[in-house]
């Protein structure tokens, strides 16, 4: 919005002649400023001002509503307490050391990124003393009010006041940034009010400007320029009126009249400030044309849906938009932010409790819920989309899903529903919610919240195999698992305890075997099994370790019995003889002087003396004469048995060898009784 305001020398004009001339523009209607909703009169006090005497603009609240005053400094009063606002701003006063706009590209015709701000000093009729802004909400309206004063009145001054839609701040090294650091910029439907002091004041000319496009681009039809660069803005002029005193308001035309209305004061007024010091003049007072103030109705120009963040107030070398900029104070206005809330519910109409930061048992249906909603009351409710992120387990790490779901709008705020999940299962789920804004709100995003789903419980049923037997019996154990959720993992032991052990003491098993888990399902021990070796009472037990989705399970010391008998033995007779076997062999005929050499006797357990014997000798001849073997060892015979022996004689220098067939000498033992 731009209002251009030019004060000539016709100051003090009586208030009769202001009335006539602000008579060429429409009476005020409930859409419009000057309602008596706030006085635009020219002063700051509740006393009325030259500008619009009378009823026109005197009635409702002033700037001394709003703020309460001392020789300490000036604080903004509670909205709706002693007021009728809804939106108050905090003083913005010059800084020490001044803030004030440096280099050629600090001009409303470029863009936010392109200003620069330095500590410095203007002429005095440029330098902003104190500013203030204010926002109403009366029934069906929204208006936005604004004010300021100058140190000194000599000469020219033309001031401005813009407000935006981001919140925009200074940065130390001389730029301008948002609120996440990021270089700020304008945002389409930004407004501008410019308002001209020329000749001293008398005559006013009030224009409204809005950002319809950002460059580089070609800028829409009725815009002052065809095209913007990089760097520059489209601007449409919205309202304008002019008046030869000190107060105007915009005819009727495209937009109600008196739409937008400013004004300043014809004489020395007595300032907001008591602590005010004008360059001339008594202290506590404005000089003649040295506060100013305006408003404009957003319904009129169809804003009402709009948020401003910040309002700049600022003052220009000249009136062309293409100004160089001078002095300015900036401050927060509006609160234009979104926020989200996050629920975790079962039932899909979200009418059963929040179930964030509690632990359910698994099996049950869940969804997250988002609520959107403005910050602020005077604010449309947000509209567009919420993006959830889905995690499998809580605390937002790990994998994520991610889906985008739309935005059902309210009266009061948004909902979106995620999708369902269903059944829950252990170890739980978090949500990560994030609005991503639309053309009035920022993206934002929501705590991580989380909920815990519970342990299945699984059973485990084991089963003995054999169930029963004799000592010396192969004993296996078989488990069922069963109820496991999320595909258990983890691992079954079996042991096995031997009649000693009747309480499954840990460390006296006698058998351990341990399975992986892969599922529901039988598991088996091991092939081959264990072999019993004492009577009695044998146990088994199998325990299911668990895992992240399930509890341990247990067969416990005496579901598995295993009972294990004595051994019955067979018994059966017969004879046993104990033999001791020797043979003797006559060598006879043997020349020479000493005859020698060696008998072999061998003893078989056959009767064609094959195999292995089962005795053997070696028996030294020394001539002629019977030799016999020394066999002292019994054989134990219980059936019927032959025996065969052979002797080989190896003969020497002087005789040949000689050697006895398997058949002439047989042993036969009849043991049948």
């Amino acid at each position: 919005m731009k209002f251009n305001w030019r004060f000539n020398s016709g100051l003090r004009t009586a208030c009769a002649s202001a009335l006539a001339a602000l008579a060429l523009t429409s009476t005020p209607t409930s859409a419009q400023i000057n309602n008596g909703v706030f006085a635009i009169d020219g002063n700051a006090g509740a006393t009325c001002g030259g500008a619009f005497p009378g009823s026109f603009g005197c009635t409702g609240d002033d700037w001394t509503a709003l703020y309460s005053c001392t020789m300490a400094g000036c604080t903004k009063n509670t909205p709706q307490s002693g007021n009728s606002a809804a939106v108050i701003s905090d003083p913005m006063v010059m800084s020490t050391p001044n803030k004030i706009f440096t280099g050629g590209g600090s001009k409303d015709g470029r863009n936010i990124t392109q200003w620069r701000w330095t500590a410095g000093t203007v002429p005095d009729k440029d330098e902003l003393v104190a500013s203030y802004a204010a926002l109403y909400a009366p029934s069906g309206g929204k208006q936005i009010y604004f004010a300021a004063n100058r140190y000194a009145v000599n000469g020219d001054a033309m001031i401005g006041t813009w407000f935006l839609q981001n919140t925009v701040m200074t940065k130390s090294d001389g730029t301008f940034v948002d609120y996440k650091g990021n270089p700020a910029t304008h945002k389409i439907g930004d407004v501008l009010i410019l308002s001209d002091f020329t000749n001293g004041g008398g005559e006013t000319t009030i224009q409204v400007f809005r950002v319809n496009a950002l460059g580089p681009a070609t800028c829409p039809a009725g815009s002052m320029w065809s095209a913007a660069g990089a760097g520059d803005v489209c601007l449409e002029m919205v309202l304008e009126g002019t008046s030869g005193n000190n107060g105007a308001c915009n005819a009727a035309g495209i937009y109600p009249a008196n739409s937008a209305c400013a004004a300043t004061n014809p004489a020395s007024a007595q300032s907001l400030d008591p602590t005010f010091m004008p360059k001339s003049g008594p202290a506590g007072y404005y000089p003649t044309v040295g506060f100013f103030e305006g408003g404009l109705d957003l319904v009129s120009i169809g804003a009402a849906g709009s948020c401003f963040a910040t309002v700049l107030i600022e003052t220009r070398s000249s009136s062309s938009v293409d100004a160089v900029l001078k002095d300015f104070q900036l401050g927060a206005f509006q609160d234009c932010t979104a926020s989200i809330k996050t629920e975790i519910h079962s039932k899909a109409d979200n009418s059963d409790a929040d179930l964030q930061n509690t632990a359910i048992d698994p099996g049950v249906p869940l969804h997250d819920l988002a609520i959107v909603s403005s910050n602020s009351p005077l604010n449309p409710v947000p509209t567009g989309t919420v993006t959830f992120k889905v995690y499998g387990q809580p605390n937002c790490t790990g994998a994520f899903t991610t889906e985008t779901v739309s935005l059902t709008v309210g009266s009061l705020d948004a909902r979106a529903n995620s999708s369902e999940i269903n059944p829950a299962l252990p170890p739980g789920y978090s949500w990560l919610a994030t609005y991503n804004g639309d053309g009035l709100y920022d993206p934002v995003t929501g705590v991580c919240e989380t909920i815990t789903v519970n342990k299945g419980n699984p059973t485990l049923v084991t089963t003995p195999n054999p169930a029963s037997g004799v000592i010396g019996v192969a004993l296996a154990d078989s488990a069922v698992l069963a109820g496991g959720l999320n595909t258990p993992s983890g691992s079954i032991v079996f042991k096995l305890f031997d009649p000693d052990s009747p309480t499954c003491a840990a460390g006296k098993e006698r058998f351990t075997w341990t399975t992986s888990v892969s599922g529901n399902g039988t598991y088996d021990t091991a092939a081959p099994p264990f072999t019993t070796d004492k009577a009695g009472t044998w146990r088994w037990t199998a325990d299911y370790s668990g895992d992240a989705s399930n509890n341990p399970a247990s067969s416990g010391c005496d579901k598995e019995l295993v009972v294990v008998d004595k051994a019955t033995p067979a018994m059966s007779t017969a004879p046993k003889i104990a033999v001791v076997n020797n043979d003797s062999a006559t060598l006879t005929g043997l020349k020479g002087a000493t005859p020698g050499g060696t008998l072999t006797f061998k003893l078989f357990q056959n009767a064609d003396c094959s195999g292995t014997e089962i005795f053997k000798q070696d028996v030294t001849v020394t001539g002629n004469a019977t030799y016999s073997t020394s066999n002292a060892a019994s054989i134990l015979v219980t059936a019927d048995t032959q025996f065969r022996w052979t002797v080989a004689y190896s003969g020497d220098s002087n005789n040949y060898g000689a050697t006895s067939a398997c058949s002439a000498e047989s042993v036969v033992i009849d043991v049948t009784p």
